[in-house]
């Protein structure tokens, strides 16, 4: 038969009666103790569980629930950045994967958070991404910590930082970063970079607020232009052509298939 134990409160303990091992309330909790100190409870809500919950198959939360499944970490944590609770993945006895709520940065109200992703490469956690309080997503780069790409919600702005490359193709063929003093277009593929405007009435403007230069095979200066000064065409990077206030000025022999006008007003031609 069945053994019934009518009670209002009911607690088991150990023979020497001085370690409490489970109690039963009336319209209240059950707890479960290990050791002298409560591990499980329940509550009007559900459950508390005190240090690790290990479930050797899954945890499953909310089975047909109609209504949304919460998975909270309470934590009354004082500082900025501190960690509220993870969500980890173990290959083995090795964490490989975990996610993790931090305390964000308003310290007083205690109103704001972070959520940081984490993967292992070898063994060791590094942080992948963030996503602020704020809304601003930060990319990690090779220091771990560092964010090397910025998604910044507030200025609506992609922001790569110092060494940080934009890649374009199956092959990389495409490059835009800056170093910290040049910002760098690079292409280095089987075609050829292309800057088009293919629309009706439309131009491509190159802007300088110093010298513009046009180099061909790496090195070598094509085209110089100054600012409030001269413009030079060269030929395997010596000047032949070089514009002036009063005109200009061409290096070496001028051969044309025609000239306009009868000469009349050139100077420092000796009589033929």
């Amino acid at each position: 038969g069945n053994l019934k134990i009518l009670s209002s409160q009911v607690d088991i303990l150990n023979p020497a009666s001085n370690e409490t091992i489970a109690t039963f309330a009336e319209n209240g909790a059950v707890a479960l103790y290990y050791d002298n100190s409560v591990k499980l409870q329940t509550t009007t809500s559900g459950s508390y569980t005190t240090g690790i919950h290990t479930a050797t198959s899954s945890l499953v939360a909310g089975v047909n629930a109609d209504a949304g499944v919460d998975l909270r970490f309470r934590a009354n944590r004082g500082s900025a950045a501190d960690t509220l609770g993870n969500i980890s993945g173990y290959w083995n006895d090795t964490v490989v994967g975990q996610i993790r709520v931090m305390a964000g940065d308003d310290t007083t109200n205690k109103d704001d958070g972070h959520l940081v992703f984490y993967t292992a490469p070898s063994g060791s956690i590094l942080e992948r991404f963030k996503i602020t309080s704020g809304g601003d997503v930060e990319f990690s780069g090779p220091t771990a910590g560092v964010s090397s790409v910025t998604w910044d919600k507030s200025a609506n702005s992609l922001i790569f930082k110092n060494d940080a490359y934009a890649k374009f193709g199956d092959g990389s063929d495409l490059k835009i970063s800056a170093d910290g003093s040049n910002s760098i277009i690079s292409h280095d593929g089987d075609g050829d970079l292309q800057i088009l405007a293919e629309g009706s009435g439309e131009d491509v403007t190159i802007k300088a607020s110093e010298n513009v230069d046009l180099y061909v095979n790496n090195s070598e200066v094509a085209v110089h232009c100054d600012k409030d000064g001269a413009v030079q065409l060269r030929h395997n990077n010596s000047t032949k052509l070089e514009t002036a206030a009063g005109g200009a000025t061409v290096y070496g022999t001028c051969t044309a298939t025609a000239f306009s006008g009868d000469g009349s007003a050139l100077t420092g031609i000796a009589a033929g």
